[in-house]
């Protein structure tokens, strides 16, 4: 990877400015999706902020913010500051958002977020090489992992198969359960590279499955296409895409939220973080499932397998049940199963379809929602209400919702559905009135 940028060669030099890193991991963690705390990280980090640049982000709030807010809070002047923030929007390690004619600043969270936008394109000024040989190897530490996905709500959740869920179910299914809806309404859709699979090409691990296949919807895509992180696309492009990854057997994941999806992506489980993640941690899933599981319809079955090996997840078994008639049998794991309708399009004698689950997950209604239940779940509410650390308010409120949050009894009362959407609904609210809820609520 030959001239890789300017601003990297000086950051091993001198080992007591690590500090910078260390405080921007820290901030970083404090995001709803957290961040690894770990040297391969740190390295990461270095590798796509200049120093400079790494002691402004360590210093952005977990909130919206106009320049002349964060050039008060980071102390540096607001010229000075739109010039580092647009050379780092369009590394995809703040994003950048136009409301009412204002722009407002957010450093990117980890996950989905600026490990993604490091290999979302092919690029010179950053070592990305480097930075795919360190998130590979980092990125299946289960501490990292814990960081991601630690709690019950997800960012992403499984976008069944349409044609796989079976006949009678179908006017069941809701319009954020249909790909195709989506695309429909989308008003900018954008293609980039898929992240998994372009890091596996860097370290020469790379699978059959397409590379250019992840879209993204509205304002993330608007934000890929301005700073060239991403290609515009018209509907018919993106509906091709869907229905070409169906047709590879590739698992179709979708931003969590009911309102205004930002993305779909086309995973497979030889390369994608989420689904090989999915295999191997019991206690938490990666992903949230669909609406919907598999079911093998016994008499149709002739055990042949070919479901069992299509499965992304491993949830189907041959080898439980023996049917005197055509031998082995499929059988599906419920508790496994992610309900991708994968298995119906392998199966050659229909004998598999999709059938609505007894209990529905609950789909946050938009980002916003999303990202106070993540926060909530895993301890992080204070970082998103109070964000200001120039004011004793919020420096205080921050540290009471923190150990407030942390008690048994708070966690307990959670687990109750009409407490939870109830203290949803009333934090909601408050955030509502900032900056980042107005903005956020019309993504």
């Amino acid at each position: 990877m030959s001239g890789h940028g300017h601003h990297h060669h000086h950051h091993n030099q001198q080992p007591h400015h690590h500090q910078a890193y260390d405080h921007l991991e820290k901030r970083l963690d404090a995001y709803p999706v957290g961040a690894p705390l770990a040297p391969f990280f740190r390295k990461v980090l270095s590798l796509l902020f200049s120093r400079e640049e790494a002691e402004v982000a360590a210093r952005m709030p977990a909130q919206l913010a106009t320049l002349s807010t964060l050039s008060r809070i980071t102390g540096v002047p607001s010229t000075k500051l739109r010039n580092m923030l647009e050379k780092m929007a369009g590394l995809g390690l703040v994003l950048d958002l136009e409301k009412n004619g204002k722009t407002y600043y957010l450093l990117s969270p980890t996950v989905p977020g600026l490990i993604e936008m490091s290999l979302m394109r092919q690029r010179e000024d950053i070592p990305q090489k480097e930075v795919a040989e360190l998130l590979s190897h980092g990125l299946n530490d289960p501490g990292f992992l814990r960081a991601v996905f630690g709690g019950k709500t997800q960012f992403g959740r499984v976008l069944p198969y349409e044609g796989a869920i079976a006949e009678k179910y179908h006017h069941q299914v809701v319009s954020y359960e249909r790909g195709e809806d989506v695309i429909r309404e989308a008003r900018a859709i954008s293609v980039t590279l898929c992240y998994c699979r372009h890091e596996k090409k860097l370290i020469e691990e790379e699978c059959a499955h397409p590379l250019e296949v992840c879209t993204a919807f509205n304002t993330a895509a608007e934000f890929l296409i301005r700073h060239d992180l991403g290609r515009r696309i018209e509907k018919e492009e993106a509906l091709d895409i869907l229905a070409r990854t169906g047709e590879l057997g590739m698992v179709h994941v979708i931003d969590n939220v009911r309102q205004r999806p930002t993305f779909i992506c086309h995973c497979c489980s030889c390369s994608c973080g989420i689904m090989r993640a999915f295999r191997s941690f019991e206690d938490f899933p990666t992903v949230v499932s669909s609406n919907y599981r598999a079911r093998v319809e016994k008499g149709k079955c002739i055990g042949c397998g070919r479901c069992a090996r299509a499965c992304p997840v491993g949830a189907i078994n041959l080898a439980k049940v023996w049917n005197p008639q055509t031998g082995l049998l499929a059988e599906v794991d419920n508790s496994v199963c992610i309900g991708c309708g994968v298995c119906v399009r392998s199966c050659r004698k229909e004998a598999l379809e999709l059938e609505p689950r007894k209990e529905r997950n609950i789909t946050p209604e938009t980002t916003f929602h999303r990202l106070a239940l993540m926060a909530m779940e895993r301890g992080k509410l204070g970082d998103l209400v109070f964000y200001d650390p120039t004011k004793v308010t919020h420096r205080l409120g921050k540290v009471m919702v923190k150990s407030f949050i942390k008690m048994p009894l708070f966690q307990r009362a959670m687990l109750q559905k009409e407490f939870n959407s109830r203290f949803l609904d009333f934090v909601y609210a408050g955030i509502r009135r900032t900056d980042m809820g107005r903005v956020l609520e019309e993504l």
